[in-house]
């Protein structure tokens, strides 16, 4: 599991790596609802694994989360 820093202090953001896939966690733990901007080496997480309310992703990058929402996004790993 590997941190990642977001400019939305609501957020708690990580990765998690395994053989042949990555994901992106991302975790709402405020009270109301936050955007966050990814950064640019992790815009190719872009594919909604799990999401426990709905949410929409803007190319990607712009992700608005509900009020304590959980969000997982994947991508396949390249070797």
């Amino acid at each position: 599991m590997q941190a990642v820093a977001v400019e939305n202090t609501a957020l708690l953001a990580f990765l998690r790596v395994a053989d042949t896939e990555s994901v992106l966690v991302l975790h709402n733990l405020s009270g109301k609802i936050s955007e966050v901007k990814l950064p640019a080496k992790l815009e190719v997480y872009n594919k909604i694994y799990f999401s426990n309310k709905k949410m929409s992703i803007t190319k990607g990058v712009n992700i608005e989360m509900p009020a304590y929402s959980t969000l997982v996004l994947s991508r396949e790993v390249v070797k």
